[in-house]
This record gives structure tokens, C-alpha cells and sequence, in this order.
């Protein structure tokens, strides 16, 4: 997923999303909240019953991967701990209700330009692997 959303606001969901892999960017009206990463989760309060609709929309920055927990996921995990599902409910809770930073543009043009320099090193890398084998394949033609 590169440039799609993988959720938008007003969708209605019970899922919660961890990213494995990649980066995607949370926005609310178009103004970016904060930028995810591997390991980074959302939709958290749709997953524990605090909400039926998805407030913000999630942008892919890059190619993503994400595991989808849905709301029946976390209640077949909890089943046999109550108390457990309880506390890690209030703790979504308490989280949802803690202030966030908001990104500014500068700090996401960097992060954008950070991005765009990591995918160009990673191509140069793969081309010059490429050339290394091709020089490799060449020397071996030569001397069978």
C-alpha cells in the first residue's frame, strides 16, 4: 500500500492496525497529526468499543505492511481474563486522552526528505549489488 489510505475518516470500524513495516502519516482535515512507523498502532478506541467511526484517516507514506486486530480478535484473546481486558481498556483510554504532539510542516518535510533519501541509498544499493554481480557473471563467462 503506497499512497493509499488505509483507513478514512468516517469509516466505520472495529479493527485496530499495527504497522510492521513502512511509514504512513495520520491526518485529521488534511493537517497531519503525527507519523507512523513500524510498531506504531491506530485505531485503538474503534477496537475497545470507545467509538464506531474512524475520526482521522491514515495515508501510507511508503509501501506498508499491518497486522488487523479486530474487536472479536481482542475479546477471544481476553476471554479468560476479564480483569486484564479491563485494565488494558482504561489504559487505550487514558492514552486516547493524552495530548499529542502536532507535526509541523518543516518537521515533516525533513521527515518526508529523510524518507526519499533512505529509498534513494537503498536503490543505489541494489544497483550497485546488481552491477557487482554482473562483473561477477562476466569474469565467469570469461574464463569457462
Amino acid at each position: 500500500m503506497s499512497a493509499d489510505y488505509m483507513v478514512c475518516a468516517g469509516d466505520e470500524s472495529q479493527d485496530m492496525y499495527i504497522l510492521t513495516s513502512g511509514s504512513a502519516q495520520e491526518l485529521n482535515k488534511n493537517r497531519v497529526l503525527r507519523v507512523l512507523h513500524a510498531g506504531d498502532s491506530f485505531g485503538e478506541m474503534l477496537c475497545f468499543g470507545f467509538r464506531f467511526r474512524c475520526q482521522t484517516s491514515v495515508q501510507c507514506l511508503e509501501a506498508c505492511e499491518l497486522y488487523v486486530m479486530s474487536r472479536e480478535d481482542v475479546l477471544r484473546i481476553f476471554k479468560g481474563s476479564p480483569e486484564r481486558y479491563e485494565h488494558l481498556k482504561r489504559r487505550v483510554l487514558e492514552l486516547e486522552r493524552t495530548p499529542k504532539p502536532v507535526i509541523s510542516s518543516a518537521e515533516l518535510l525533513k521527515a518526508q526528505e529523510n524518507l526519499n533519501k533512505r529509498i534513494r541509498n537503498s536503490k543505489a544499493k541494489q544497483l550497485a549489488a546488481r552491477e557487482r554481480w554482473l562483473k561477477a557473471r562476466q569474469l565467469l563467462v570469461c574464463h569457462i
